[in-house]
């Protein structure tokens, strides 16, 4: 055959012939492990057996895919393995010699070569397991004379055949030389000898090597008289490296045989896809089925039976549960079944109590199907292991203060989907079981921890609890305090010298950020065009449905967080990196330069993506974006984080900061009147040089986090903080002192902030009714500009419905001029 025929594209075909298939009676297939692998949770190799009549061929093996192979011997075959070698003159092994290894046992490993990997990938990729296998594991085999002939020693029609290093390693034996073929036969009985069995042209596979030439034979099963036998592995090496003699993990990160198969039946080149006409031995492996569907369907069940998955028939796709599992899945207790009978509905707590994780899952968070997650999927099914976290929705009729009342009930047991339970009136909580750390432990529902509710503005979605609702319950834990920020006692912050300027800059932070989180951390925002909004300024993906490459503030915060952590070797990435949440210079290859220097809105958006097999960060798709991360678990992540997580909140004031500082620093053009020095230099002015006092900049800072354009525009200020510039310089003498410049600057902001709105065609008073979304982010500008100026709950005996424990001197504003003092002491990556 021409040289150039025996090279073609990648094809797969059953793994014994049509015609010797036929031979074979009474044929099963069942999913078996592997000989002297480590048992796994789930056993995915396949073993495929039937009866072989002996006075018919044994049928021989022909790997499911081409690929380079290589042969490992059974232990029982070494003494065989090193009878005498006898070549003649031209160094071919005389035919006496050769019958000696005829019957050798063993299995073979057989890696797909280079050039068909990208076909591979396209053909074998199961989208809810991961990357295409690149091997395949067949064993037991029976090495014959005629393959041994006709495959392995033929250096021009065998398989691709290579060269044998001599003795002294430094020259080699090509192909075809005398010495080639006592080289190769025990270097292949070795397991050092790896020929390359190859694709031909012919669509139908007939130029193959795996068709064309005598390949091994299976086996009589040991005791079996006529009963063969032939187990079926496939995998891939996720850390490269040479191919494993076994599918073992963790080096081989292993796929479902049968799946895998049934995944690629429409490509086989020699079955019929047909159940009614398939041949016995075909039918036993397909089981009727041609595709992954039925295998998907069945798998989602069995991951909605243990807890990861909606009770409506709105779902997430298997990705976000497996995600969740995953989660769920690495900490050191799960939920396990309570003694005695179920009581309905089947999620109901008391069904549950603590257990220890008897298998932490240890792989990344990725949402698929690997290895590691299958296995315990089959684990917690088997043991009734359950999700431990269980987020319902209580009426007020079982409240008492805001929390569940003793004995009462949900009147919805979980939560997964944004808008899968659309009630504003019910109140949401977390139960998390495996936070019990103590196996057999009940949870009581009273300590059930209040997280928000559902809100039907614009999208719809969680929300957290704030004064607006009844039964609102404050975590002090979570109010944005000098402790919770900065480690410092408040009456320390008041009263030492040397911390003016922090102590400034905190308060103005603090006064924008009652605005946009109520000033608590755990007041998070998943119902809206943000899709999940966090932090002091909540940090959003906004544009991020409609693009979900793009870059956003939510993208540049979690960037900002891991340049945090390595320069203060803190961890306050966490809730994000460790749940599979990341951005990296695979998303933005000028990353390291986005994070630095803000664009000019003095923002830093960077995209955000998810971690993938590899541990690398992937693009987000529109799906994960929209529905992912405004889903309840991703809220309740970030809400607990808000309580909890020192590392994270005092990130979140490291980036407040940064804001602030740049937009102080913003230049006024030279030309922008006036350009007299009454209150500040004639030249190099800047925003934190005209607007002196802590009020104006936190009237400014508040605009911005609003509607960053409005305020800054092309790394310079705005027309309308020119024009608020403007107007109180015309309005004041040039004698004018410091105070009254700061007065004017008031009144003049007051004046260009209404116009501001009126021009968008909203009243004045609107505010989160309208569906236009700048509108309805606009509503909230006039009324929280007034609370940034005259905070009610600061005033001798005024009420606090917010139960803030913050002094009030912290809050309350300066008004005077240079009364700002700007906070320089900023964690910058470096």
């Amino acid at each position: 055959m021409a040289a150039d025929e025996l090279w073609g594209p990648l094809r797969f075909r059953f793994f014994i012939a049509d015609d010797e298939r036929k031979t074979i009676t009474q044929p099963e297939a069942i999913e078996s492990g592997w000989p002297g692998v480590a048992a796994e949770p789930v056993d995915e190799s396949l073993l495929f057996r039937g009866h072989v009549a002996v006075d018919q061929p044994m049928p021989q093996l022909r790997p499911i895919f081409p690929g380079t192979m290589r042969f490992v011997i059974d232990p029982a075959s070494l003494g065989q393995a090193t009878s005498p070698i006898v070549v003649d003159a031209k160094g071919v092994i005389t035919e006496d010699s050769l019958a000696a290894f005829d019957g050798i046992l063993g299995h073979i490993v057989l890696w797909l070569a280079p050039t068909h990997l990208k076909a591979a990938e396209a053909a074998m990729a199961i989208p809810e397991i991961g990357p295409a296998p690149t091997a395949a594991w067949y064993g037991p085999v029976r090495l014959t004379k005629a393959f041994l002939r006709e495959a392995l020693l033929d250096p021009v029609d065998g398989m691709l055949a290579n060269a044998m290093p001599e003795v002294d390693i430094s020259r080699k034996i090509e192909p075809g030389d005398v010495g080639w073929q006592r080289a190769v036969l025990p270097a292949f009985l070795a397991g050092t000898y790896e020929p390359t069995l190859r694709a031909g042209k012919a669509w139908n596979g007939t130029q193959d090597d795996a068709e064309r030439l005598q390949m091994p034979e299976l086996c009589y099963a040991p005791g079996g008289a006529t009963r063969v036998e032939l187990r079926l592995a496939l995998g891939r090496c996720p850390e490269g490296g040479r191919m494993p003699d076994t599918p073992a993990r963790p080096l081989v990160e292993a796929v479902p045989t049968r799946l895998l198969l049934q995944h690629i039946a429409s490509q086989i080149v020699d079955i019929v896809r047909d159940p009614a006409a398939e041949s016995a031995a075909a039918a036993a492996v397909f089981q009727g089925r041609y595709d992954r569907t039925a295998w998907v369907s069945k798998f989602g069940d069995a991951v909605n039976a243990i807890g990861f998955g909606t009770l409506s028939a709105i779902s997430h796709p298997l990705s976000f549960r497996l995600r969740e599992l995953q989660i769920a899945a690495g900490g050191a207790f799960i939920a396990g079944a309570s003694p005695g009978p179920p009581v309905r509905p089947e999620r109901d707590l008391r069904n549950f109590r603590c257990a220890a994780n008897p298998a932490p899952y240890k792989d990344r968070i990725t949402g698929l199907a690997n290895q590691e997650t299958r296995g315990l999927v089959a684990l917690w099914t088997r043991e009734q292991f359950h999700n431990p976290l269980l987020i319902f929705a209580m009426d007020a009729a079982g409240l008492s203060k805001g929390l569940p009342k003793a004995g009462s009930r949900p009147v919805r047991e979980d939560l997964w989907v944004r808008n899968e339970f659309p009630d504003i009136r019910p109140r949401m909580f977390a139960a998390d079981i495996a936070a019990l750390a103590r196996p057999g432990a009940r949870f009581d529902i009273q300590k059930a921890e209040p997280i928000g509710w559902y809100t039907t503005s614009y999208l719809g979605g969680p929300v957290a609890l704030n004064t607006d609702n009844k039964d609102y319950v404050a975590v002090a834990d979570a109010e944005f305090t000098p402790s919770s920020m900065l480690g410092i006692a408040s009456d320390a912050l008041l009263s030492e010298t040397s911390l003016v300027d922090t102590r400034s800059t905190f308060k103005v932070i603090r006064a924008v950020a009652e605005e946009e989180c109520w000033a608590y951390l755990d007041g998070i925002n998943a119902f809206d065009a943000g899709y999940l909004s966090v932090g002091l300024f909540h940090w959003a993906a906004s544009g991020a449905g409609a693009n979900p490459t793009a870059p956003h503030e939510l993208g540049g915060l979690v960037a900002y967080l891991r340049f945090y952590d390595e320069q203060s070797h803190r961890r306050a990435s966490a809730v994000f990196t460790d749940n599979g949440l990341d951005t990296s210079a695979a998303l933005d290859k000028k990353i390291a330069d986005h994070v630095r220097t803000p664009n000019g809105e003095m923002k830093y958006p960077v995209p955000l993506g998810f971690t993938d097999h590899r541990g690398e960060v992937r693009p987000a798709t529109s799906q994960e974006i929209t529905e992912y991360l405004p889903s309840w678990r991703s809220f309740y992540r970030q809400v607990k984080a808000g309580r909890r997580d020192r590392d994270l909140t005092r990130a979140f004031y490291e980036m407040a900061k940064r804001r602030l500082r740049d937009i102080h620093k913003v230049r006024f053009p030279d030309d922008v009147s006036p350009t007299d020095s009454r209150t500040h230099p004639s030249t190099g002015r800047t925003i934190g040089s005209v607007f002196t006092s802590e009020l104006m900049i936190a009237l400014i800072m508040r605009w911005h986090v609003n509607q960053p354009s409005a305020i800054i525009s092309g790394d310079a200020p705005s027309r309308h903080l020119r024009r608020i510039y403007e107007q109180a310089a015309a309005s004041l003498p040039a004698e004018a002192n410091g105070d009254a410049w700061e007065a004017a600057l008031l009144a003049a902001f007051k004046i260009e902030l209404h116009a501001y709105v009126v021009a968008s065609g909203l009243k004045p008073d609107a505010r989160d009714s309208d569906p236009d979304w700048k509108k309805y982010k606009l509503g909230f500008l006039l009324s929280q500009s007034d609370d940034i100026e005259n905070p009610q709950w600061t005033q001798p005996r005024a009420k606090n419905p917010r139960q803030y424990r913050l002094d009030p001197q912290l809050r309350n504003l300066a008004r005077t001029g240079n009364s700002f003092r700007l906070d320089r002491n900023i964690i910058e990556p470096k």
